[in-house]
This record gives structure tokens, sequence and C-alpha cells, in this order.
């Protein structure tokens, strides 16, 4: 009895909790500056809320000085304002703004003694100082160059009509393969393929298989759709009359050889009308519209600079280290690889010959 109350109770307070969190944060009633009324009714309705921006009084209003370095009321809201609203509302009283300041007090004193041993004309700084600056020029230029409602109904729908295979798609397998000389040895393997999951069949095809350009992958053939030319018709047929992931069939006649294959994925089909990826063209035109300017812009750019040279000898000699890295990185990397392979993306996919 005493523990059903005890649950009940923390269940009530939880429920108190999220209800007045609810509240702190629920957007103000009304129009918002520079909101339609029908806007500022969207908004309402579903329950968003826009940080205001800081006063235009308070742009001038010095908070902290460290090193002759301003910390300026804005600075501190904008900072605070870039936290989660949860984070945010640890800084409503004085003492904890203050240890906000405190911090940024520290970061300007790190970054004077920085600039004071020489960091600021380090290669590194440099380089980075550059990459945030060319950002800010990109959003500068191109982020509000072209607008969603620019975009016509005809430009989506055509746009639609040439990029329908990006939307719909057809079923797919994935199978691994191991290939045979002869239809005894496919029979052997298959006898012993049946006996293990796809790990350990993988391993198997980097034994036995006889195809040198698929064996070192574990047979894998990567996914294919039942009308792929690319793959000997039988090994299709036998691949996607296979219903679940580990299942194995064979031996099948090709004319390379004798092939046991193990189903390791399926893909349902996509089909996706224009009705449902609207939103989606629309902003893949935005997007290319906008690397299309930037490559433009680019382009006088070049053409107003000293012309530029590459020593190709040079370049040659540039030694590209293939080997994945140590640690951590290195396990991301190879992760991210296979990942990429099994999606037919890090490099060209080898297919059964026919």
């Amino acid at each position: 009895m005493r523990k059903t109350a005890f649950r009940k109770a923390g269940m009530l307070l939880v429920l108190g909790l999220a209800m007045v969190l609810w509240g702190c944060g629920k957007p103000e009633s009304g129009k918002k500056k520079g909101q339609t009324p029908a806007k500022a009714a969207q908004n309402k309705a579903a329950g968003r809320y826009r940080v205001p921006p800081c006063p235009e009084a308070d742009k001038t209003k010095v908070v902290a000085t460290v090193n002759g370095v301003k910390i300026m009321k804005c600075a501190v809201y904008n900072r605070i304002h870039r936290l989660s609203p949860y984070i945010r509302r640890r800084y409503t009283t004085l003492d904890r703004k203050k240890e906000f300041v405190d911090r940024m007090v520290r970061f300007e004193v790190l970054a004077f003694e920085a600039v004071r041993l020489g960091l600021d004309k380090d290669p590194d700084v440099q380089r980075a100082k550059k990459e945030v600056m060319v950002q800010k020029l990109s959003r500068k230029l191109f982020q509000g160059k072209f607008k969603p409602a620019e975009i016509t109904e005809k430009e989506l729908q055509d746009y639609y009509a040439q990029h329908k295979g990006d939307y719909n798609k057809p079923a797919m397998v994935r199978v691994s393969d191991i290939l045979t000389k002869s239809k005894g040895e496919g029979q052997k393997i298959l006898a012993e393929a049946k006996k293990l999951d796809v790990r350990a069949f993988r391993k198997l095809a980097r034994d036995k298989s006889q195809d040198e350009a698929t064996k070192m992958r574990g047979g894998d053939l990567r996914y294919f759709a039942k009308t792929d030319t690319n793959i000997a018709k039988p090994i299709v047929d036998a691949a996607f009359a296979l219903t679940k992931r580990g299942d194995v069939t064979g031996p099948i006649k090709t004319k390379t050889g004798w092939h046991v294959i193990c189903l390791t994925g399926k893909r349902r089909p996509i089909n996706r009308s224009y009705q449902q990826v609207k939103q989606l063209l629309r902003n893949r035109i935005l997007r290319e519209k906008r690397v299309q300017a930037r490559k433009q812009f680019v382009a006088q750019l070049k053409t107003k600079t000293k012309p530029f040279v590459v020593h190709e000898d040079q370049l040659s000699l540039v030694k590209v280290c293939k080997r994945p890295a140590g640690g951590l990185f290195g396990r991301i990397e190879r992760h991210m690889n296979r990942m990429h392979r099994g999606r037919g993306m890090h490099m060209r996919p080898h297919r059964a010959r026919k």
C-alpha cells in the first residue's frame, strides 16, 4: 500500500512539474513583432514560441569589461537564448547570470592570452577564421536569395517528373554469393551453409568462393532489383524466391559456374506520390539553386583574381594514406564505410558475371 501511495504521489509531482514548465514556455497571446495576425494565430495554435530579438536600447549597454573588451548586454542575452529552454531557466537570478558572464570573461581572458602568445597568427587559427568568414559570406549572399514561395507549381511538377526514380523504387534484395566450379562442390557448400548464420556464411565465402572480385567482401553482391540486368538471371530469380534473412539456396547454374547464395537483406518498394514529396522537392530545388548561384559567384570572382597555377608535378607526389585511422575515429570510419558499401555508395559495386 505504501509503495502504491508513493508511486501515485510521484506521478502527480511529475505531472504538476510538467504543467508548470509548459506554462512558463507557453507563447504569449496576441501578435508578435514582425508577424502577420494570421501567422501569430497559427503559432499560438501550434504552441510555438520564438525568442524575441534583443531590444535595440540594450545593444549599447555594457555588463562587463575585461582587458578593454566590452561584454555587451545583448551578447549575454543572445548566448543565453542559444541554450535549450530547460537549461536557460537556470539563469533567471542575478547570481546565476553572474556565473554565466564569468564564463564569458574567462573566454575573453584566455583569448587575450592566446593573442599575447601569437596564436592568432597560427595557420590553423587563420584557417578556422577563413572558414567562419566563408560560411557567413555564403549565408549573407545566398541564404535569403531564393524564397520557397517563388517556386511555382509547374517547376515542382517538372522536377518530380525528371527525378521520379528517386521517389519510386522497386523491391530490392541483397545476397552473398559463393561461386564454385562444379555442381557437386556447390552441393557440399550448400549443406554446410544451411547450418550457418549470415556472418558465418560471409566468412565461408571468403574462404571457399572462386570469385576473386567478391570473395574478400564475403561474396556481397549489394542490393539489386528484379529487373537488374547486371546480375545473372538465375541468381536474381533464386534471390527473390528467398523469404527471410539467412535463407540459402543453390547450386545455381550460370555461365561462370555454380552458385550458392544467402539472403542478407531486403528492401520494400518505395512509391511516393507528388503530393507526398512536394515539400522535399521544394527544399531540394532551393538547395540546388543556392549551390548553382554560389558556383556562378565563385566563377565570377575567379575572373577578377590573378590566374592561379597548379604544379601538377608536385601535386602528383602528395601521398594519400588509405589505411583507416586507429582508435575511435578509425572504428567510426570503418563503420561508415560498411554502411556506404551496403548502400552502393562507397565504391562501384561488382556484379556477378552472367
